[in-house]
């Protein structure tokens, strides 16, 4: 067995369980009898730590994984998802810490090879998850540090959408705008919340939001085919939700449970459309073989699974207890057979290269 495989091994099931017990530990909180009462407070910790940041290592020491030791970084995020279960949280905050430390470890690597800005910016984003990681170490509540989490997810995947796009022709000006952004977004976690700092925030997020859609690959992409028109799509829709987090974070709490409307249009409206975007990508990235994973049975759960977020927006805003459950519920059920069928389509695409290769030997 290739030491890859043991890392996966070791890693997956990890991964899988921080999804699980993070979606149950949501439906907790919004109100279903969920047998997870003893780790009620821990969903966040498993969706961007245990969950999120461990893929995120996962995927960026993949290539490295000859150096040895470079393997370590994604087992310990994995194991911190362990330590939150049994509810040792500051071992799993250690955990996460060590990780996010790995991830720039990992970076400072690909920046030896390559002096390519994106690897600087999903830097910057580790540094965040391990900010964000000490904070709640120290004893911030999470509010405080929900912004470092955002700040962790927004850096790296403007970083890898550059990466995936470099060979775009954007003007040096149009990228100092994004720095810009980018910057004001951080710059808005340390000025007084909610005073000067939602606006800014808030600010960077929209402007972030529209960069991406105006200079992201979208308009050529969604004119193919497959999936290309596939990722062109959840792009667009993942980049409509960051706008609409950045207008929610501007005007505060005008409006019935802002707050929970803040936290799920950014995790699961934009966070959750770039890892479906990038789902039949990652996945086959693991496996270290060129498959297709794609199928247009994708479409029907990304359908589903943004009515019911935009059913949950509405139950919040008209504090409808129930709809929101039902909604919440919908979410996290169209989340796991997303997953399913991404796995199954995985499955299925190594059977048939491993039967056509037996072919080609035999004749």
């Amino acid at each position: 067995m290739s030491k890859l495989h043991q890392l996966y091994i070791i890693v997956a099931p990890w991964i899988l369980l921080a999804l699980i017990v993070g979606l149950l530990t949501g439906l907790l909180q919004i109100g279903w009898d969920i047998p997870v009462q003893n780790i009620s407070g821990t969903h966040g910790l498993l969706m961007v730590g245990g969950f999120i940041g461990t893929v995120i290592t996962l995927e960026k020491t993949l290539p490295v994984y000859e150096r040895r030791w470079y393997i370590v970084f994604p087992v310990i995020s994995g194991l911190s998802v362990l330590f939150i279960i049994i509810g040792i949280y500051k071992a799993a905050l250690y955990f996460q810490l060590l990780a996010g430390l790995g991830l720039v470890v990992t970076y400072f690597w690909w920046l030896k090879q390559t002096r390519e800005p994106y690897y600087r910016i999903m830097m910057m984003g580790a540094l965040c998850w391990i900010i964000a990681s000490a904070g709640l170490l120290a004893g911030r509540p999470l509010p405080l540090v929900l912004h470092w989490w955002m700040a962790f997810i927004i850096f790296t995947i403007v970083g890898e959408r550059l990466e995936l796009t470099k060979f775009l022709p954007v003007k040096n000006f149009n990228m100092s705008l994004l720095y810009l952004f980018l910057f004001m977004f951080l710059a808005g976690i340390f000025m007084p919340y909610p005073d000067y700092g939602k606006i800014v925030l808030g600010s960077s997020l929209i402007f972030i939001s529209l960069w991406l859609l105006i200079f992201d690959i979208i308009k050529t992409s969604i004119k193919k085919a497959g999936q290309y028109r596939y990722i062109a799509i959840l792009l667009l829709v993942g980049y409509v939700w960051l706008f609409l987090s950045g207008v929610l974070i501007i005007t505060g709490s005008v409006l019935p449970n802002q707050y929970d409307m803040i936290v799920h249009s950014f995790f699961l409206g934009y966070t959750f459309s770039m890892i479906f975007a990038h789902g039949p990508i990652i996945l086959p990235g693991f496996t270290k073989k060129n498959l297709n994973i794609f199928s247009p049975s994708l479409y029907v759960w990304v359908v589903l699974f943004h009515l019911s977020l935009i059913l949950r927006m509405g139950a919040d805003m008209a504090q409808h207890a129930e709809i929101r459950k039902a909604a919440g519920l919908a979410n996290a059920v169209i989340i796991l057979i997303f997953f399913a069928n991404i796995i199954f389509n995985t499955r299925k695409a190594l059977t048939q290269q491993t039967n056509l290769y037996v072919e080609n030997k035999r004749s």
